[in-house]
């Protein structure tokens, strides 16, 4: 189940940046967590976590974050392959 939810929210974190329409991080995160509902039923406990999770996920991308200075690879390609 974590890997099914993780691939659903790193797929649709990479559809909210080519939305032209969503203009602030607020509103992508927005648009996510309402895919992400109508694809799964979470409890409110663990939408708190997801929304910090892409929280972490976006600093991580933008390089204020890192999990290891030798990855040289983008963010969620990283995740992606923690989960294979």
């Amino acid at each position: 189940m974590t890997k099914y939810i993780i691939d659903n929210l790193i797929r649709l974190m990479e559809n909210a940046e080519l939305l032209s329409d969503l203009k602030t991080g607020h509103a992508k995160k927005e648009y996510v967590m309402n895919e992400l509902r109508n694809i799964i039923d979470l409890p409110p406990h663990v939408e708190y976590l997801i929304m910090e999770v892409i929280d972490i996920l976006i600093e991580v991308d933008k390089g204020n974050i890192r999990f290891n200075r030798q990855v040289k690879i983008g963010c969620y390609d990283f995740i992606k392959n923690i989960c294979n």
